[in-house]
């Protein structure tokens, strides 16, 4: 598992932020039990609006990049006794105006070509094994 742990800049209701954080903090003080649903399917979100500082060394002048984290958690009748209160994922992005389902569309499509490609690779004989 990879963790990020970012320089961040966000607003936490209407007051100004900077903290380093990484996924499960950000979840646990901001997103826990603030869920919202989008309609027609059976996932919850929350947007959250941050800023990425990209300077490598805190000698150097920030960089503050926006990015948009999108927390996304979904139900279904037959999981819904199994899902639990870590059972989330985080979709992250650049573009700080779009809403949460079309994010999901977007990846919804990348996905399909990335399984896609792995089958033709894998049906080619294009996939070797590293023994290594």
């Amino acid at each position: 598992m990879i963790h990020f742990i970012w320089d961040l800049l966000y607003d936490s209701n209407g007051a100004r932020c900077t903290t380093m954080a990484d996924a499960k903090r950000l979840y646990r003080h901001h997103i826990r039990k603030q869920w919202q649903s989008i309609q027609g399917t059976r996932y919850r979100y929350r947007l959250l609006d941050v800023g990425l500082n990209l300077a490598s060394s805190l000698d150097e002048a920030p960089q503050w990049v926006p990015y948009r984290l999108l927390f996304v958690k979904g139900t279904t009748a037959d999981n819904a006794a199994t899902s639990g209160k870590h059972d989330w994922t985080l979709f992250i992005t650049t573009d700080t105006t779009i809403e949460a389902s079309r994010i999901l569309e977007i990846y919804a499509l990348r996905w399909g070509i990335e399984v896609y490609f792995k089958e033709s690779k894998r049906h080619l004989g294009l996939l070797m094994e590293q023994n290594q």
